[in-house]
């Protein structure tokens, strides 16, 4: 048989438990310490745009485009795309990245078709940067 003092002792520490445990964890997240979410920004990158430039890509040959940022723009990223054709002999780029001391974006592609001009265009991403 349990003595009253040990049930007094047993309700004692859980009750130390429970009230332990609910400084630590909140029973909301509202509750909880509030954090701050990451530096707000009022205004958008400065001078941002897309500059794109059209590759033509003749049959079996090797082609490059630049996406050339305007004066005192860097280029902050950039890519490709074209028109699939979807027949497996999609062009494929050798080259994607930044040239020009950061005012270039450049791709180089391969057309892999024996008689087929397709298109690409190369994209650059610009702003102002230092």
């Amino acid at each position: 048989m349990i003595s009253p003092k040990h049930v007094f002792a047993m309700a004692t520490a859980l009750a130390g438990a429970v009230l332990a445990a609910s400084f630590q964890t909140p029973l909301f997240a509202s509750d909880g310490p509030q954090r701050s979410h990451g530096p707000r920004y009022d205004k958008p990158i400065a001078g941002y745009e897309i500059v794109e430039t059209t590759v033509a890509l003749r049959p079996n040959a090797f082609a490059g485009g630049d996406a050339i940022c305007p004066a005192g723009k860097k280029v902050l990223g950039g890519g490709f795309s074209w028109a699939s054709r979807g027949r497996g002999d999609e062009p494929v780029v050798t080259v994607n990245q930044a040239i020009g001391g950061g005012s270039q974006w450049r791709v180089v592609f391969r057309n892999p078709a024996l008689s087929e001009v397709t298109s690409a265009t190369v994209t650059a991403q610009c702003a102002f940067a230092r």
